[in-house]
């Protein structure tokens, strides 16, 4: 891609004004890694639709944590920007994901050439500022029920209903920062109130149990 093409596949993104049908879209199946955690940082990726799993490490290097976002992003651009020559995370779809990749060489070039492309990534930065203080400030600030109120209330955003979660408990307990016997007793309080159903092993909710945990938890964000 030229400078000028990049441009203005940015200027068109920032509006809200991207076509996933773009014949430079590639669609990522569910579950497929798009970027690996300390892999050489090779291109940056415009998330046009769907969403994604953020897998990284605490600071202590035991626990992994994972985040999820939502279409529109663009992966890779954080440690663009900080001059890394690698990715901080890995990047795993959640769901089929529409997708443009840009070489990082090709979007630094756009950069130099076309300054005012700072101005068009200044709202994406200041978002993801944000997202990464909550992230890091969640376990002060919140508890393990509220935590795992929320994470439900991500996991389920934009899906069709009855949606069945596709993580494991052990994942779960990852996710929200809870230990397992204490997501077990989250969990069995949750469906002894009729926030989730289970069917065998499988925890899934309904629209309603959605909309109930967005009234109960949404007022936290």
């Amino acid at each position: 891609m030229t400078s000028l093409e990049i441009y203005e596949l940015l200027e068109r993104y920032a509006c809200g004004r991207y076509d996933p049908d773009n014949p430079g879209t590639r669609v990522y199946r569910e579950n497929q890694t798009i970027i690996t955690i300390d892999s050489s940082l090779g291109d940056v990726f415009f998330l046009l639709e769907g969403s994604v799993k953020v897998q990284s490490f605490s600071t202590d290097g035991d626990n992994t944590v994972i985040a999820t976002l939502f279409a529109p992003q663009i992966l890779g651009l954080t440690e663009l920007l900080l001059g890394k020559d690698g990715y901080g995370a890995s990047v795993i779809t959640r769901q089929p994901c529409s997708i443009v990749k840009v070489p990082a060489v090709e979007f630094r070039t756009m950069l130099s050439e076309y300054p005012d492309a700072y101005r068009l990534l200044a709202p994406y930065l200041a978002a993801l500022a944000t997202q990464n203080m909550n992230a890091s400030e969640s376990r002060i600030i919140l508890n393990g029920r509220e935590r795992l109120g929320l994470y439900l209330v991500s996991a389920c955003h934009n899906q069709k209903f009855p949606y069945f979660l596709r993580e494991t408990r052990e994942q779960i307990a990852q996710n929200t920062h809870n230990n397992l016997r204490t997501l077990y007793r989250y969990l069995d309080d949750f469906t002894d109130r009729g926030l989730i159903s289970r069917q065998g092993a499988r925890i899934y909710l309904t629209q309603l149990q959605y909309q109930l945990l967005k009234d109960e938890y949404d007022s936290l964000l």
